[in-house]
């Protein structure tokens, strides 16, 4: 599996996971000028703005690919999204999954919850 399609598969799973826990998935792939939003859903009027971070192995760690750089991004294509009615506006925080895809028998979702700046 190359990279992309780890991203795609990992995208998948977390949007799953988001219906399980009772989330509406809006969308996913959200293409702006400032990037790429991987999955948006809504629970209790809030909308996440899911950053999913996939690998097949932990020799890396995940925190540190979520850069305030990242989230500056994050920021910036999310006011884009809503300046061009890609997504729906309100309240809105921004939440990373993390995903361990080395083991297809146990496939680990790891949350980081209204991360900030």
């Amino acid at each position: 599996m190359d990279k992309k399609q780890r991203g795609n598969f990992g995208e998948e799973l977390v949007a799953q996971r988001l219906r399980e826990l009772k989330f509406n998935v809006v969308k996913c792939n959200v293409h702006t000028r400032y990037g790429e939003l991987d999955v948006v859903a809504i629970r209790n009027g809030v909308l996440h703005i899911i950053e999913v971070k996939a690998r097949s192995t932990r020799a890396f760690g995940f925190e540190e690919t979520v850069t305030q750089k990242k989230l500056r991004k994050i920021i910036l294509a999310v006011h884009d999204a809503h300046a061009k009615h890609l997504i729906p506006k309100g309240a809105w925080c921004i939440d990373v999954a993390f995903v361990w895809l080395g083991d297809p028998n146990a496939i680990q979702i790891k949350w980081v919850w209204n991360v900030g700046l």
